[in-house]
This record gives C-alpha cells, sequence and structure tokens, in this order.
C-alpha cells in the first residue's frame, strides 16, 4: 500500500542510485516507508551497523530515527547512510560479540544499540 505521507523527490536520489549500484545493492522501492526491521536488514546489506547510524544521526534508536522523521522513505535513508559513508562520516565503532560497540548500550532487542 502506498504511504501518501513518504516524501517521493529527493535532489540526491540519482547520487544514491549510483550509491547502491556501487555498493553491489538494488535500491528498495522508493514508497517503501522506513521501519526499524527494514532499517536493519537494509543496514546489513551495506555492512553498516544499527550503533554507527545511532551515532550518526544522535537518535538513540531506529526506532526514533523513524519517529523523528515519518516522511522519509527506506530509499532515502539508506541514500543518506550510503553517502556519509562514502564520505567517511560515519563513525568506526569497534565491537565483539560479547561486547556491544563503544558508547552503546543494549536494547531489549539484541540487534538495536543505541548511544550510551
Amino acid at each position: 500500500m502506498l504511504n501518501t505521507d513518504l516524501k517521493l523527490s529527493w535532489l540526491d536520489s540519482g547520487l544514491w542510485l549510483d550509491l547502491f549500484r556501487g555498493a553491489g545493492i538494488r535500491s528498495p522501492v522508493r514508497t517503501l516507508p522506513c521501519t526499524p526491521g527494514d532499517m536493519r536488514k537494509w543496514l546489513r546489506k551495506i555492512d553498516v551497523s544499527a550503533a554507527q547510524v545511532c551515532e550518526y544521526t544522535g537518535c538513540r534508536t531506529l526506532n526514533e530515527y523513524q519517529e523523528k522523521n515519518p516522511s522519509t522513505p527506506l530509499f532515502a535513508f539508506l541514500g543518506i547512510i550510503l553517502e556519509a559513508k562514502r564520505e567517511g562520516m560515519l563513525p568506526e565503532l569497534i565491537d565483539t560479540p560479547s561486547v556491544p560497540a563503544q558508547n552503546c548500550v543494549e536494547t531489549t532487542n539484541e540487534s538495536e544499540l543505541v548511544p550510551a
């Protein structure tokens, strides 16, 4: 179902399409809304963690990002993150399976990390 509240026109969409190609993935459908589950799924495809996104955006969780940006489709979210990754703007977080990434704490959802 089409979400008519999503912003569908983005000046950087051409650049983002190139970044998707460069990452070796197809872009998500432009009318697909951002949901934390889809965000995590696609972040794994581009080798970016939820913790990196939280540090970069200043949001404590992916849910918070979605709540603060309800008109942003998944396509734009990923384009912004790929652009930040290309520019070296994503923080390098060191984590191991047993220790959360630096400056992050675990939420009740084990796959989502938030800044401390």
